[in-house]
Order: C-alpha cells, then structure tokens, then sequence
C-alpha cells in the first residue's frame, strides 16, 4: 500500500474531485482554524472548554473562507451514474 502526502489548498480539492468524475456534495474542516489555540489537545480534555470549542468548529466547518485554517478537510462527493 502506498500513502502519499498531498497538501492541498481547498479550491484545488474541490477541482481533483471534479476532474476525477465527482461532484462535489460537501468540504469540512476537521479543526478549523481552532489548532492555532496551541494547547487544544488539553482544552478538548476539560469539558467545559470541549463544548465550546466543539460548538464554535460546528459553525464554521464549512465556511469556504476557512477551510484553509484546518489541517485536514475530508470532502464528500458522489459519482453521478
């Protein structure tokens, strides 16, 4: 099995997806820009700042200016029959 490490900026994603026959449904971000906090490891562990972070990476998930910020943006797509 071969891994490969691609760096991708959103709107070259969304163009692979198209050219590989895909339409795009939908882009997330996994942290958004909340990785930039520097101890977020720490401050998902306490509950209190967990629910607020959560709430706050729910609500700009898939904010197309932000999904640059995030280290990690899974996309959703289908292919069309």
């Amino acid at each position: 099995m071969v891994h490969h490490g691609l760096f991708h900026q959103p709107d070259e994603l969304k163009k692979e997806v198209r050219h590989a026959g895909f339409q795009k449904e939908l882009v997330i971000a996994v942290e958004g820009p909340m990785w930039l906090l520097g101890d977020l490891k720490n401050s998902l562990k306490r509950a209190s700042e967990r629910n607020i972070l959560l709430r706050a990476i729910r609500r700009i998930e898939c904010e197309a200016p932000l999904l640059g910020c995030s280290a990690h943006f899974p996309t959703l797509a289908r292919k069309p029959f």
